[in-house]
């Protein structure tokens, strides 16, 4: 499955982790029609489930952490 995440100031090297599961980052691109909003798209693999802390770092700055459930 796909996951994507929006932001701002999204730039640089990227890393994403769901909990303690590094996920590859599919794409990193701004967002068309807002302008200042980037989205990073992420490959989950399918059978990964559950409750997770997203932990999103984009040159060497980290976001701020946020918590999703993958059923």
């Amino acid at each position: 499955g796909v996951l994507m995440l929006f932001g701002t100031g999204i730039r640089g090297e990227v890393s994403v982790r769901l909990g303690e599961t590094g996920v590859a980052v599919r794409a990193i691109m701004p967002v068309e029609d807002q302008p200042g909003v980037d989205v990073v798209k992420l490959d989950i693999p399918p059978d990964m489930r559950g409750d997770f802390r997203v932990a999103l770092t984009a040159g060497g700055v980290a976001a701020n952490e946020v918590r999703i459930t993958l059923r």
